[in-house]
């Protein structure tokens, strides 16, 4: 990687740590258990609201049953990356099995619509241009792993509950509400978790046809992920002759 800035351990901010799944499953590490609190999937969005409205800390962590974060770094990573980026309100990072990408990056337009052009990648491939070791702005981040600012996510849970949103795709849902109020998303390789599944992958074709026909005017994600570049997901990072041929991909 070219730079890194790493925050210092010192005057650490509030934060709670939701614990997504069953409740059968080992409480994962690098998590302090006292900051935990579980969630049935099943109770959803609702249940979700009832656990912030208890709250005060300024952080929410979100990290589902079997997902493990690779170190104790990735609470100071996200706080640091707040103190930085003062319109970050979501930061997550790579989700791997210990040899290939589960999830990362995720972008607006790409493969099923908000999909991740790093998937398969071998854990030790820096990837196009070394991106999969810098951090920077995404459209969006998986909820298995990641920190989220809570009074953004109290500003937005009347909407995650009004689309009646699924858990398994809050982080895309997150990500385009935060594009719509003109706020930030980071992916960061500090934040990374060892995985056997992503939510994201478990959510239906009915919820995700839901997504895109509420977050359709967002893509292609045109900012975050060059224009030149192909949005199918066999042909991730390959240029392409001509616009036309990439939005084809859209219709």
């Amino acid at each position: 990687m070219d730079w890194w800035f790493r925050r210092k351990r010192l005057n650490p901010v509030s934060y709670l740590s939701i614990s997504i799944g069953t409740g059968l499953e080992t409480k994962a590490k690098h998590v302090p258990e006292d900051r935990i609190v579980s969630l049935r999937p099943a109770d959803g969005v609702v249940r979700l609201a009832e656990i912030l409205e208890q709250t005060n800390s300024e952080l929410v962590h979100l990290c589902w049953h079997g997902i493990a974060p690779d170190s104790d770094e990735w609470f100071w990573e996200a706080m640091g990356v707040f103190e930085l980026f003062p319109d970050t309100i979501m930061v997550g990072g790579t989700l791997h099995n210990k040899e290939d990408v589960l999830g990362g990056p995720r972008f607006f337009g790409f493969g099923d619509g908000i999909g991740c052009p790093d998937l398969g990648r071998k854990l030790y491939d820096p990837g196009y241009f070394a991106t999969m070791w810098k951090a920077r702005s995404v459209s969006a981040v998986s909820s298995g792993h990641c920190v989220i600012k809570t009074s953004f996510l109290k500003d937005v849970l009347n909407d995650l509950i009004l689309e009646q949103v699924p858990l398994a795709l809050l982080g895309p849902w997150l990500g385009g509400l935060a594009r719509e109020k003109g706020k930030r998303v980071v992916f960061s390789p500090f934040m990374s978790a060892t995985a056997n599944t992503i939510p994201e992958d478990s959510a239906n074709l009915e919820n995700q046809a839901h997504f895109l026909s509420r977050f359709w005017h967002l893509m292609p994600d045109e900012r975050l992920f060059s224009l030149k570049l192909s949005l199918t997901a066999s042909s991730a990072y390959t240029p392409v002759s001509n616009y036309s041929e990439r939005m084809q991909h859209l219709e």
